[in-house]
C-alpha cells in the first residue's frame, strides 16, 4: 500500500512578494501564513503610496538579495500590485517557477476617475494600471480573485479593454 502525501509536504517553498505590505495587502499574506503548512519567505516593500509601488515596485524588489536564491522557490505567490511582466524581465529565473498572482481588487475594474471641466463630466479609466494588472494576470500562472463575481467582471472587462488599444 502506498502512502498518500499531503500537497504541503510536497509544496515547501513558497516566496510571498508584495510592493504593499500594508492594510488588507498584509492581512491576506500574514492570514495565509498563518494557516498554510509550507515555508514561506518573503520578498516586501513597505506600504507607502500604492500607484508608485504598482509602478516602480517590480524593481525596487527584484533588487533584494531574496532573488539571488529565487531558484530555491516552488511558487511564488504576489498580490495584484506587482507588475509581473517586468518583474520577470528583472528576475528572468521567474519564468521557471510558477506564478499565482491573488487580485484583492483590480484597476481594470475598479471604478472610473471623472474629471469636471467646463461643467462637462469626463469619464477615463486609469489605462496604466489598467495595463499593468491586465498584462501581469495574462502572463501569470495562475489568477486568484477574491470571489466568483470579482473573477466574472474581470473576464469580461479583460478583452474590452485590450480591444481599445488603437493597434
Amino acid at each position: 500500500m502506498s502512502q498518500k502525501r499531503s500537497f504541503s509536504s510536497l509544496l515547501r517553498n513558497v516566496l510571498i512578494v508584495e510592493p504593499f505590505y500594508g492594510e488588507s495587502h498584509r492581512s491576506l499574506f500574514d492570514g495565509i501564513k498563518e494557516n498554510c503548512d509550507f515555508h514561506f519567505s518573503m520578498a516586501t516593500l513597505p506600504a507607502n503610496n500604492w500607484q508608485w509601488r504598482l509602478r516602480h515596485g517590480a524593481w525596487h524588489l527584484s533588487q533584494q538579495e531574496i532573488f539571488q536564491e529565487i531558484e530555491q522557490q516552488q511558487v511564488i505567490l504576489m498580490s495584484d500590485y506587482v507588475d509581473l511582466v517586468k518583474l520577470k524581465g528583472f528576475i528572468p529565473a521567474l519564468s521557471k517557477i510558477p506564478c499565482l498572482m491573488y487580485f484583492l481588487e483590480d484597476q481594470l475594474t475598479y471604478p472610473i476617475v471623472t474629471h469636471t471641466s467646463n461643467k462637462t463630466r469626463q469619464v477615463q479609466r486609469e489605462f496604466e494600471f489598467s495595463s499593468i494588472n491586465a498584462f501581469s494576470s495574462i502572463v501569470a500562472d495562475r489568477v486568484i480573485f477574491a470571489s466568483q463575481s470579482a473573477l466574472d467582471v474581470y473576464l469580461e472587462a479583460l478583452p474590452l479593454f485590450l480591444c481599445e488599444d488603437p493597434d
